[in-house]
């Protein structure tokens, strides 16, 4: 079955400028000419309701979004892939209403091959839920695979008729995000293999927890590429090895990185069972984020330095945090700090020096 595309676009209907403040979104993709798009008492599978954008005329399907009020943001989107791309309607026979509006029409992804990628931009800092709608009208069977989220897991949609109502995995892929510093929110729209791929829309939910498995930042200065004073180097995303554990010790983290609710916790692994370590704070990461030869492995983070919390490491080479990072750190919404372990290790260190260091970790506050 071939799909025919409109390229009909609603571009006029939606402003150019206005506030990031409000950041819940709902989208309609597709050929809204022809069908129209869901009124604002619609939820769908969010239970959000809210004003629906009408976002059609084909790729790159470049607008700025109205909030649930109607109102005007900076929140953008755009579309970029290959594939069948236009606007597409098929009016299938068991959708009515609100449900018909948002599923009977979508953008073709196209057949074996096709995928588009959707990028949101200027979204507030902070964590969100991506509800992505991939059911097909014409044909219920065709299956697309959505991709994204702080996982960057693949969520199958659709292979059902409809029933009325919305399901995870049955009309829509829901993946969690995490907006830092201004960060683009991507999602990969592809043909399954077989059939055609279908987008009907999105809708962008905030939250307050943080996702799933995410970290508040992120890992830099290992000692993989970069050696000690001696030519020590440690395992993937660690620092240089040290007396008890070859592949050296690791710094990462868990929490909310919001200074009006820091639940930042800066944990060690892989250090020296029973030995204190000095958990500091930088502005700069040295050396270009690669950091220099100190002690037994690499100084990561420095100027500006803050010193947080000493901590001793347990029986099983690990320590955390226990007091707020952002409250030390005196760090403000915004603000990009580094982060790093100095521990002692003063039996069997390979270079002799009694010290080292994790890796570095940085993160951008909000």
């Amino acid at each position: 079955m071939k799909r025919h595309v409109s390229l009909f676009s609603s571009a006029a209907f939606l402003l150019l400028a206005g506030s990031v403040s409000a950041q819940n979104f709902n989208i309609d993709v597709g050929d809204t000419f022809s069908i129209g798009h869901p009124s604002a008492n619609y939820g769908a599978g969010a239970g959000q309701a809210g004003f629906w954008n009408p976002v059609d005329g084909g790729p790159p399907y470049q607008f700025t979004l109205l909030d649930l009020n109607q109102q005007a943001t900076t929140v953008t989107t755009d579309c970029q892939g290959n594939g069948g791309g236009g606007d597409f309607y098929s009016d299938n026979g068991a959708t009515t209403g609100d449900d018909e509006a948002l599923l009977d029409d979508l953008q073709d992804i196209g057949g074996v091959g096709g995928v588009y990628t959707w990028t949101f931009g200027n979204l507030a800092d902070g964590f969100y839920d991506i509800y992505t709608y991939a059911w097909a009208p014409d044909n219920p069977s065709y299956i697309t695979n959505i991709t994204g989220g702080d996982l960057g897991d693949m969520q199958p949609v659709g292979g059902t008729a409809w029933t009325g109502t919305h399901t995870q995995g049955g009309t829509y892929a829901r993946h969690c995000v995490t907006v830092s510093g201004g960060s683009l929110v991507q999602i990969e729209i592809a043909n399954s293999g077989s059939g055609f791929g279908s987008l009907n829309g999105f809708q962008i939910v905030e939250r307050l927890n943080a996702c799933p498995g995410a970290e508040p930042g992120m890992g830099f200065c290992d000692c993989t590429n970069s050696t000690s004073a001696c030519g020590t180097t440690g395992g993937a995303g660690n620092g240089c090895a040290n007396g008890s554990n070859p592949a050296g010790a690791h710094l990462g983290a868990s929490g909310v990185a919001d200074t009006a609710a820091d639940t930042v916790v800066l944990e060690g692994s892989g250090l020296v069972p029973g030995q204190p370590g000095l958990y500091f704070q930088g502005n700069n990461a040295i050396n270009g984020g690669n950091g220099v030869t100190f002690g037994d492995g690499l100084r990561c983070a420095g100027q500006g330095v803050q010193r947080l919390q000493v901590r001793a490491a347990d029986a099983t080479g690990n320590s955390a945090t226990n007091t707020s990072i952002s409250v030390g750190g005196g760090v403000s919404p915004g603000d990009t700090k580094h982060y790093q372990l100095w521990y002692r290790d003063p039996a069997g260190s390979p270079c002799g020096t009694t010290f080292n260091l994790t890796n570095g970790y940085t993160i951008v506050w909000f």
